[in-house]
């Protein structure tokens, strides 16, 4: 969001997120507003209020059954003709080792549970076409995770090492596996990413918004 408004300084910059600004050190220039809100309740917007709307990273945050109202509410506040685009991973990875392979069967039973879909990020593209948005591309891109893949894989390893922990209370609630072998498991993933030259699949997925 910050980025975006230090980019287009002539456009008006609109975040939201579910969690407050509280204690942010951020400075935020005059373009680049911040409104807290629950997506899966509305967002809190006009009809055609924005030109450009983009969504990322939400698959571990909304279940697969309410993604439809989601995008129907993103369509809702975009002008007609006027692009829509969402960022997700497919988390199933790319030549997993077998610790690797052991960790998102975890994670992917604990997400089935709560209604998430690891692997939402391949069909964020049929998920735009069945809500009636046009013109609608798809491109997937494969990042590298770990030492390997250099500055963007260390990255990478770094933000789902931290979403891991994150979620490692309703894995151990959804799967019964003690703490100690859950870290274990976390450990020998980010080994086995260089060993066996891991990636994993994101998805961007763009279209216009049109009005019947």
């Amino acid at each position: 969001m910050l980025e975006m408004a230090q980019q287009f300084p002539q456009a008006q910059v609109t975040g939201v997120d579910i969690s407050p600004l509280s204690g942010s050190t951020i400075v935020f220039p005059p373009n680049c507003h911040f409104q807290q809100c629950d997506i899966t309740r509305g967002l809190p917007f006009l009809p055609r209020s924005f030109d450009y709307v983009h969504q990322r990273f939400l698959v571990f945050a909304l279940p697969l059954h309410l993604w439809p109202a989601v995008i129907r509410d993103l369509k809702r506040v975009t002008r007609p003709g006027q692009w829509i685009e969402l960022t997700d991973a497919d988390l199933s990875h790319n030549n997993p080792g077998p610790e690797t392979s052991r960790i998102l069967s975890w994670i992917d039973q604990a997400g089935k549970k709560r209604g998430l879909d690891i692997a939402i990020g391949s069909k964020l593209g049929e998920l735009m076409e069945m809500e009636g948005v046009a013109n609608v591309k798809v491109q997937k891109l494969v990042i590298p995770m770990g030492d390997w893949g250099g500055r963007i894989g260390k990255f990478l390893m770094k933000d789902f090492y931290g979403a891991a922990m994150t979620i490692k209370p309703l894995v151990l609630a959804s799967t019964g596996v003690a703490s100690e072998e859950y870290d274990r498991t976390l450990n020998a993933w980010t080994r086995e990413c260089d060993e066996y030259h891991t990636s994993c699949d994101f998805y961007v997925a763009y279209g216009q918004s049109q009005w019947l």
